[in-house]
This record gives structure tokens, sequence and C-alpha cells, in this order.
């Protein structure tokens, strides 16, 4: 992963100096990524996304085949808020969780 986390960082980079290639990377996603390296099957399908100021993407990971509600609930019960690089106005994060 650290290892992901660091081509990334530079793919990032490219995408900040370089109009041409971020339009390619949003648009392709799969290509840029095949081109620096990565292997990304092909049934496999990539977006990428980009945050600005006044919009966050938050990941909602797929349910782990292996886990079992008790076991979700476990791993669920140890949220703590986060901080997240907007103005407080359009995000506040509620440090415990609502009963349902």
């Amino acid at each position: 992963m650290e290892q992901f986390q660091k081509e990334w960082g530079k793919i990032v980079a490219q995408a900040w100096s370089d109009a041409g290639f971020k339009k390619r990377l949003l648009t392709d996603p799969a290509a840029v990524l095949k081109e620096k390296g990565f292997e990304v099957h092909q049934e496999m399908v990539v977006k990428v996304v980009e945050d600005s100021a006044q919009m966050v993407h938050l990941i909602l990971p797929e349910r782990p085949a292996a886990l079992s509600d008790a076991e979700l609930s476990q791993v669920a019960g140890g949220v703590t808020p986060i901080q997240l690089p907007i103005p407080a106005p359009w995000f506040r994060m509620i440090s415990k969780p609502r009963p349902y």
C-alpha cells in the first residue's frame, strides 16, 4: 500500500502541473494507470474524481464478505471524528453516531 501511495502521489503531482495529463487521467484513468506501470484488470472500471473547495468525495467501500453483522458492528464502534479540508459551514462531523 505504501508503494501505491508513493506512485499515486507522483500521478497527482503530474496532474496538478500538466492540464493535458489531468484531462486524460479524469477521462481514461485505466489507460493512464497502465502507462504508469499499474496492473488494471480489463473487467475493472476505474474512476478518478476531483475534489474542490465546494465538493468532497467520500468512498463507501464494498462490504467484506467475510465479516458478520456483529463483527461489522465492532469495527464501526470505533468511530472517531475526522478532519476534512473543508470550511466548517460546509461539513460538520458528529462525534457520536445517531442511533437508527
